[in-house]
């Protein structure tokens, strides 16, 4: 309103009646407005608190917490787009209407290694880093001559393996055994064989003599 000092003094209304018989000032005071500031998550939870008043010229003070699955929070921005000004707790309220602020997410990022041991390779990228939620690239455990796959440490048991729609780092090694053989020994009708006439032996390995008489 209008009154008779910058400070103290008398309001002056309307109805106010004229005392001061001379020309004279009168002075405008003025009050900050609050405006209604509304939080959109942008995906995430549900904002808490959904709303709050800020006045104008002052710190928007604490502002609302939301969550949101696979996603590190970027802060709350005057756009939804990436255009736009950062607001924390910390900024001064300088748009005098009711307004909204908006949600930014970072995705976060997951880690797929896959590792083999001295018996085996992976084929293709062994290290791969991953959007969440999104698939991995093909990969291929090889064997090593004389070795053969058996599965993944996770119980997979394809040595072709794609995995997708991932939500957390993964790090999983295949496993390989050595190739077994039998060795097997049969005498004809005229003679005999002595020794181990059965024997199993690594892929490499010798086995042990047998005699035919």
């Amino acid at each position: 309103g209008w009154w008779s000092a910058p400070e103290g003094g008398v309001k002056i209304t309307a109805t106010t009646m004229v005392t001061v018989l001379e020309d004279h000032t009168l002075y405008a005071r003025w009050s900050p407005r609050t405006f209604s500031v509304t939080f959109n998550s942008m995906g995430g939870t549900t904002p808490i608190p959904t709303w709050k008043n800020v006045t104008s010229g002052q710190p928007y003070g604490p502002l609302a917490t939301t969550e949101r699955m696979g996603h590190t929070f970027a802060g709350w921005w005057t756009t939804p787009s990436v255009n736009g000004v950062l607001v924390t707790e910390d900024t001064i309220m300088t748009r005098y209407y009711n307004h909204t602020l908006y949600a930014r997410w970072d995705i976060n990022t997951h880690t797929l290694t896959y590792l083999s041991d001295e018996n085996g390779s992976i084929e293709g990228d062994a290290v791969q880093t991953v959007d969440y939620g999104a698939d991995g690239m093909p990969v291929l455990a090889v064997p090593n001559t004389g070795y053969h796959f058996t599965d993944w440490e996770d119980g997979f048991l394809d040595s072709y393996r794609l995995d997708v729609a991932n939500t957390c780092d993964l790090t999983v090694s295949a496993r390989f055994a050595i190739n077994q053989y039998t060795l097997v020994y049969h005498a004809g009708p005229n003679g005999a064989v002595a020794g181990d006439l059965s024997q199993t032996v690594n892929h490499g390995q010798s086995g042990t003599a047998v005699t035919a008489t």
